[in-house]
């Protein structure tokens, strides 16, 4: 025995204020007494004395010392007082003390190793509500990393207030949630816990706001009972289901990337037209939500009226407005953007090694993770099973399966393939992520790529002939129609 164990009286017994680990390894090498120092300490001095000689030990787990300066903050003693007596930072332990309120959950998961101390910061300072959420959410797929929760948190839970749609300040908006800028919830209010988030402004309670955001839209839709229920901007495609249910339009942003299908509005302004009315939005962009608007969401209005894709119609036969043609330009833009980076993307699967000194197992782990962690969206899924699998692409688990039988060349191949393939089949995509690599394989981007330009023009200008020649058809059914009626022109008309 190195050093002796503290003690204190306790009635006729002593209490071990320091060394417990020491005294059960005496006991278990069977000695009859111990070296031991006995002190008069009160109940606050005995639980410092405790919790700083816990926090010697190497293997400390980081939610016990969180809980050993739980213990600590009592008889008035605040957060800032218990680090100067320890000896730490006011961060330190402002962050520390939030691990305790972690959820059961979490706390579990803590002590098993599942969960690191950079997860248990990050969620430990939000609503037990939202650390079930993130928990539920992201374990579904396995990804409570310290990375992975920060990138939901960012998506999901911090909302800019100086973007609220209604008034911050306003503590009888909401009575039960008060204003926002008294909460304690608002990152500042606490600017030792939430020290990385630079907007103070900023909610860490996305229930809550929402909760303030459908009472503005109840309010709104009491003003105006007779009023659409619309979304404004972008809609994420499982919130755009649900709202369809809900008898939610649409708003018309000149093309449909959701099916040709659904109800759209367009703005309006009072007596415009026919179909012209109140509208309030209750989805999309969140700065927007229940502003009134006066809108046209009939198909059949000729002022408003949208073809498919949201395309205006012609208010002539055989005349092709000039936005109308400004789309077909930038489609078969987008078309010829597309084809080059699919054809440079060729050009790096066929100049990538043949061969690799790394172990097949290791390198097909390291594919396997990459293909389940990367952030491949719906076209890029549909470019790589295209790619890939060929007729096969509808087999269930297509991709995991062709990792587990591929060799050396074919498991490097699909490790740039994954990163690269939003970048190739995104219609919107720069392209700029693949002719890196190009670059790196020491390819001619622009030679690549003039041959792709030149086929797609001539593609272009077929097609543009063939709408040419339809639409003087029908200029000249119209000129024929004209002459069988007797009915003068329009410009000849107003000059009579």
């Amino acid at each position: 025995m190195l050093e002796p164990i503290i003690v204190r009286p306790k009635g006729e017994k002593y209490q071990i204020v320091a060394g417990a680990r020491r005294f059960k390894a005496s006991r278990i090498a069977k000695q009859k007494d111990i070296p031991a120092i006995v002190r008069e300490l009160t109940d606050q001095e005995a639980a410092e004395f405790a919790v700083i000689e816990n926090l010697q030990r190497a293997d400390v787990h980081w939610l016990d010392e969180a809980k050993g300066f739980e213990k600590l903050l009592v008889d008035g003693m605040t957060a800032d007082a218990l680090a100067r007596r320890v000896g730490k930072h006011k961060v330190y332990i402002y962050q520390r003390l939030a691990l305790t309120r972690l959820i059961p959950k979490l706390q579990k998961l803590a002590y098993e190793g599942k969960i690191s101390l950079g997860v248990g910061l990050l969620l430990g300072r939000l609503t037990p509500t939202v650390q079930g959420a993130a928990t539920e959410e992201l374990g579904k797929y396995g990804r409570l990393t310290a990375s992975e929760v920060k990138r939901y948190i960012e998506q999901h839970v911090y909302l800019d207030l100086s973007q609220a749609p209604f008034d911050t300040s306003d503590a009888s908006f909401v009575p039960k949630a008060g204003a926002c800028i008294a909460c304690p919830k608002r990152t500042g209010a606490s600017p030792l816990l939430f020290a990385d988030i630079k907007a103070k402004d900023t909610c860490t309670d996305p229930v809550c706001f929402q909760a303030k955001c459908e009472a503005l839209i109840t309010q709104q839709q009491e003003k105006y009972p007779r009023a659409l229920k619309i979304a404004y901007g972008d809609v994420e495609w499982g919130d755009r289901e649900r709202l369809s249910q809900e008898a939610v339009i649409f708003e018309d942003r000149g093309y449909s990337s959701y099916g040709d299908k659904e109800p759209h509005w367009q703005q309006s302004s009072a007596g415009a037209c026919d179909f012209t009315q109140d509208a309030i939005v209750v989805a999309g962009d969140r700065r927007r939500l229940g502003e009134h608007k006066l809108v046209c969401a009939e198909p059949r209005c000729s002022l408003h009226a949208s073809a498919r894709g949201g395309q205006r119609v012609p208010k002539q036969p055989g005349v092709l407005n000039e936005e109308r043609a400004r789309q077909i330009e930038e489609l078969w833009q987008r078309r010829t953007r597309h084809a080059c980076r699919v054809a440079v993307h060729n050009a790096v699967r066929a100049q990538q090694e043949q061969a690799s000194p790394v172990p097949v197992e290791a390198l097909r782990f390291a594919v396997r993770e990459a293909y389940r962690n990367a952030h491949i969206y719906s076209d890029g899924r549909a470019y790589l099973e295209s790619l890939w699998l060929g007729d096969n692409k509808k087999a269930e688990k297509g991709i995991d399966n062709l990792i587990e039988a591929a060799d050396h060349h074919t498991l490097l191949r699909l490790l740039i393939d994954f990163p690269l393939a939003n970048d190739v089949a995104e219609k919107f995509a720069d392209g700029k992520e693949v002719e890196l690599v190009a670059n790196a394989y020491g390819l001619d981007v622009k030679a690549l790529s003039t041959p792709v330009v030149s086929e797609w023009e001539e593609k272009k200008q077929v097609s543009y002939a063939k709408r040419d020649a339809r639409l003087a058809k029908e200029r000249a059914q119209l000129e024929a129609g004209r002459k069988a009626t007797g009915k003068p022109k329009k410009n000849e008309a107003n000059a009579n």
